[in-house]
């Protein structure tokens, strides 16, 4: 990974380092893009440990996206992204894990948990591009901040089952982790290449790094105070997405 970002910024420097003549691109120029591509889940995102109460089991899926460009300048502009994305359910084996986890904690005969919804999100992000030009490419790096809306997280409905003492009868406890709509700061880094195939349009592709400390995750009827107890849920995600480009 240490070698990656050093060929990475080795790359960038090279690209601004050079000249940024151009006569084939529209240098400096305004741009509208539509986007499509692959959400790859980090870090506690993706994490899948029953014992760490910020894993979200989040999996590799789709997002999409629309992105406004304004240059100030021949290299300077500021841009407006919106961005939805499905990081779809956790998978059939980390519910197995959450089950054996809950069973362990609560000294339990057996414990079941079924989900429902999946993690939706939407990002808005605003912040600055410095764009260089060679022949009919652009090369542009950026960094923004924003707002990350979630419309849905997975909800859990845990039902624990106990051996009631001196009785052969299995007592039933259900509680349950509810999905989130909550609101949260995120921030973003970004490298894409544009390739003009005219003066008013032409192909993008774009990576991006996009961080949340996390939306706030609520429970309900939970009558234990040990076991997996998820009250903030980070999303850490890095993407990479083909698109169109319009200038204007």
């Amino acid at each position: 990974m240490k070698k990656n970002l050093s060929i990475l910024f080795t790359l960038l420097l090279a690209f601004i380092g050079l000249s940024t003549q151009a006569q084939d691109v529209p240098v400096g120029k305004n741009y509208l893009g539509f986007y499509a591509g692959v959400s790859q889940p980090l870090g506690d995102f993706k994490n899948t440990d029953y014992y760490n109460n910020q894993a979200g089991m989040a999996r590799q899926s789709v997002t999409y996206g629309v992105n406004w460009a304004h240059y100030f300048t021949k290299h300077i502009a500021g841009v407006i992204d919106l961005s939805f994305q499905d990081q779809g359910r956790p998978s059939s084996d980390a519910l197995q894990a959450l089950s054996a986890g809950y069973n362990a904690d609560f000294n339990a005969q057996s414990t079941t948990v079924t989900i429902t919804q999946r993690f939706q999100n939407l990002n808005i992000l605003l912040g600055p591009q410095y764009s260089v030009y060679f022949g009919k490419f652009s090369f542009d790096v950026g960094a923004s901040a924003g707002l990350l809306k979630s419309f849905d997280t997975p909800e859990y409905e845990i039902n624990v089952y106990k051996q009631v003492i001196s009785s052969t009868t299995l007592e039933s406890t259900t509680f349950y982790q509810r999905t989130s709509h909550a609101s949260a700061f995120a921030y973003s880094g970004n490298i894409g290449l544009h390739y003009n195939l005219s003066d008013g349009f032409g192909f993008a592709f774009n990576a991006k790094y996009v961080n949340c400390a996390g939306v706030a995750i609520t429970n309900d009827s939970n009558p234990y105070t040990n076991g997996r107890l998820v009250t903030n849920q980070p999303i850490t995600v890095v993407q990479a997405t083909l698109g169109l480009f319009f200038h204007f």
